[in-house]
């Protein structure tokens, strides 16, 4: 036996050195045209399923000769890859979207002008350790492969195409991992532009005025992300104006919709890739300092927030059950007992938002960027709340009995039966199961409160916890609104058991939710139930489908934003929406929130938002149009037509 299982070891270890001999022996990572040689070369000896790894394309040309940036400029055209292993890599069809691009210079040729590279670059692009880990464990090898075909323009005074595929095993290994390669240096000589959203614009007259909050050297080049965007051969101006500066330069368009991108370049060292927001947009205005009278709307706003927020499916069971431990407190305990129950139930409330707070200031500093919701994008909490839903489900069919709720289970642990503490857990549960929704008047809020300092956004958040908990409190402090309270009986059981249908279902979502968060972004973004097509989302994306004339629908969404579930019903569901897309041949794209996304969370921010949903409807030659938090089949209709 001992010696079979020997054999059988021995087998494995000799076909496994032997398939990876053979796929290093077809590895293709060195592709030669005219005037150019294409490397594909990677950061580290090896790469492993717990960490990102880096490659890039390395790209040698003659003297003389160049090949062009993301927006060629004039003429031209930019290196295009497909990424044909791992599939999922690249979510636009020339892999812009994953590409890192090093400053460009300019090209001038003639009467035009070009953005592109001479002499060497190097293209680089990460393979994010989620997707390492998919292809392991889909094809059983401890490796990660790569294939991928390229084309480049290689020009001087003429162009001549070149292309080739590329092929590479890299070993999984986490020794090799952190293992820098013989290529390492060359990333390390590429200077990346800086990315930051810190503008606006306004056009008029043909001339396109961008706004920086700050002084800038004088010395700089523009270079627009957007092709097509401005005259190229014209120097922009520059002047001063109350501690900003702006920038005006000839455009080839009278009118300019959406969020534009340049790359500001001081010299060859230093740029910044700037994302402008159009300020005739009072959605996507740069948010500064609030006035009193804005504070005052702003809360106003996260009050009324909190208030519609009790009749979202996410609280509504969670109400019911306090509604019922309530009833039987108020009775069982009298009438005195009914302030304690309101203010601790306010505690809970607030104190739950306040750590969110906490938490999302705290990290910001980091450089971290978290929104509303951001806790069910990590996959155990949301295995946590399953978890309690069912529970909670099973408690209300009556299987077993935790005194009147888990809550109030926990409570009597912590403080001897204590009425205070109980309600004070239901107000912290009340908050965590809530942030799958966003009611109206909420999400604008909520967006203002974390683009301000910590003492104006812990105000919006506790009049967003006064909100929530309103409802509640005043049920059961007023005398009148408490004696339509009716007393303990049978009822309270069939209530109970009608309540655990919402409970299962919210627990059945969770079940779908975790699923979704084990696959790849691309493939949530792609989850549609209703035949239609999306696009996942990225900026470039957007700002190609802009230059098509296009007219886009932006969905922000995520599996737990119940909300956002909700508006894909009314909405996708509709037949005559599904026409209309169909016949104006409207594009779909879908930033999926479900798992932390980095540049999903910016794009929210540009919009004045903290999480989702959020909806934009972009037409040609418009302003951006953003909908509404709850939408309807005859509003999106009237979006779409403009």
């Amino acid at each position: 036996m001992q010696l079979r299982f020997f054999t059988l070891f021995l087998s494995h270890i000799v076909s496994t050195i032997f398939l990876l001999v053979t796929q290093y022996a077809t590895a293709q990572t060195h592709v030669t045209s005219p005037h150019v040689t294409v490397d594909l070369i990677q950061k580290t000896v090896g790469c492993a399923a717990t960490t990102d790894c880096t490659f890039g394309f390395r790209f040698i040309l003659d003297e003389g000769w160049h090949v062009y940036w993301k927006n060629p400029g004039d003429s031209g055209a930019a290196p295009k890859f497909k990424f044909i292993e791992p599939s999922s890599l690249s979510t636009t069809p020339h892999g812009h979207d994953l590409l890192q691009w090093p400053i460009p210079k300019k090209l001038p040729l003639a009467h035009l002008v070009n953005f592109g590279y001479e002499d060497e670059v190097v293209l680089s692009f990460t393979v994010p350790k989620a997707l390492i880990a998919e292809q392991a464990q889909r094809t059983q090898l401890p490796t990660l492969k790569l294939y991928i075909e390229g084309e480049w323009l290689v020009c001087k005074e003429d162009c001549i195409p070149g292309m080739g595929s590329f092929t590479l095993t890299v070993p999984l290994n986490s020794t090799a991992a952190r293992s820098a390669s013989p290529d390492a240096h060359f990333f390390d000589e590429q200077h990346l532009p800086r990315t930051t959203t810190s503008g606006h614009y306004t056009i008029a007259d043909q001339q396109l005025i961008l706004t920086l909050p700050s002084p800038i050297p004088s010395q700089l080049e523009l270079f627009p992300v957007t092709p097509g965007l401005i005259t190229n051969t014209h120097l922009p101006s520059i002047s001063i104006e109350q501690e900003q500066t702006l920038l005006s330069i000839q455009s080839k368009h009278s009118s300019v919709s959406g969020p534009i991108t340049f790359l500001i370049k001081q010299n060859d060292q230093q740029a910044d890739e700037i994302t402008f927001l159009s300020q005739t947009d009072t959605t996507t205005a740069p948010l500064s300092a609030l006035t009193p009278q804005a504070l005052v709307i702003a809360l106003a706003s996260a009050l009324l927030g909190g208030l519609l927020l009790n009749l979202m499916p996410c609280v509504f069971p969670v109400l019911g059950l306090k509604v019922l431990s309530a009833i039987k407190t108020i009775h069982q305990q009298h009438a005195a007992k009914s302030l304690h129950i309101a203010l601790s139930f306010l505690a809970g409330v607030c104190v739950s938002l306040w750590i969110f707070l906490i938490i999302i200031f705290s990290l910001r500093t980091t450089g971290t960027a978290l929104g509303w919701g951001f806790q069910l994008q990590n996959p155990y909490m949301v295995a946590f709340l399953l978890v309690l839903f069912v529970v909670l489900t099973l408690n209300l069919l009556g299987f077993f009995e935790i005194q009147s709720s888990v809550l109030q289970s926990i409570g009597q642990k912590l403080h001897s039966r204590s009425v205070i503490v109980e309600h004070f857990l239901s107000g912290l549960l009340t908050v965590l199961v809530a942030t799958p929704c966003t009611a109206p008047f909420m999400g604008a809020a909520l967006g203002v409160a974390l683009a301000q300092s910590m003492l104006e956004a812990f105000l919006i958040f506790t009049a967003l916890g006064i909100g929530i908990s309103l409802p509640f409190m005043l049920l059961v402090t007023i005398p009148t609104l408490r004696a339509i309270l009716p007393r303990p009986g049978t009822w309270m059981i069939w209530l109970r058991r009608l309540l655990a249908v919402p409970c299962f279902i919210t627990a059945c979502w969770l079940g779908w939710v975790l699923w979704l968060q084990t696959m790849p972004p691309s493939q949530i973004a792609a989850q549609d139930s209703y035949g239609l097509t999306w696009i996942p989302y990225s900026e470039q994306t957007v700002a190609t489908l802009q230059s098509q004339q296009r007219t886009i629908y932006l969905d922000f969404t995520a599996a737990w934003c119940i909300s956002c579930q909700v508006n894909k019903a009314l909405v996708f569901g509709d037949s005559d929406i599904q026409k209309l897309i169909k016949d104006k041949n409207i594009a779909l794209v879908r930033a999926d929130w479900t798992n932390q996304d980095l540049e999903i969370t910016k794009a929210l921010a540009r919009y004045g938002k903290a999480g989702v949903p959020l909806n934009v409807v972009y037409t040609p030659k418009q302003a951006p149009q953003v909908l509404p938090t709850l939408l309807t089949a005859s509003l999106v209709r009237a979006a779409l037509d403009r």
